[in-house]
């Protein structure tokens, strides 16, 4: 019996009308979908009830949408690659995090990258961040500012480095 105590549950369509393969049309939090490799036994996983993706395994509940995972160290675990040529006038690859609500405040963050480990005692803490926020939300007047904060010897973020607004800050508490 499916998910909805049915005797009929549509797990997989496969179509060429529909224009491909659908799996779980019906959108239940139960059919979960799950695509092994030679060597993982989730190589891609979908995750129905968290609405989340896992690549290498299963995606961890406290992640959103997308959960990357690897057991090698000093692996790549993402690449973004062209073969198109820099140029002085774009970049070659370019990756944009946008935030795409309007922003209330001055000061309001457009987004960070976290660095994430563990101390001796298996405790999880963000050891550096690397962020962007709006220092001037104002329509014609924009202007961002570029953070590097790191934990220096306590839970604190320190900001050790911060640039925008015509200026450079280093160490400044």
């Amino acid at each position: 019996e499916g998910p909805s105590n049915s005797s009929t549950v549509e797990y997989v369509r496969m179509s060429r009308s529909d224009g491909g393969v659908i799996v779980n049309e019906q959108s239940s939090s139960l059919i979960d979908f799950r695509c092994e490799t030679a060597n993982l036994t989730h190589g891609l996983f979908v995750d129905a009830g968290q609405d989340n993706v896992g690549i290498g395994g299963v995606p961890d509940s406290g992640v959103n949408r997308l959960h990357v995972q690897t057991t090698a160290l000093a692996s790549v675990v993402q690449r973004w690659e062209t073969t198109a040529a820099p140029t002085t006038a774009d970049f070659a690859v370019k990756l944009e995090v946008k935030a795409d609500g309007t922003p209330t405040t001055n000061g309001s963050g457009l987004g960070c990258i976290d660095f994430i480990g563990k101390d001796s005692g298996a405790a999880e803490h963000t050891y550096a961040r690397m962020g962007v926020v709006m220092a001037d939300k104002g329509a014609g007047t924009e202007d961002g500012i570029l953070k590097f904060d790191i934990i220096d010897g306590s839970s604190v973020n320190i900001e050790h480095l911060q640039m925008g607004n015509g200026n450079v800050v280093i160490n400044e508490d």
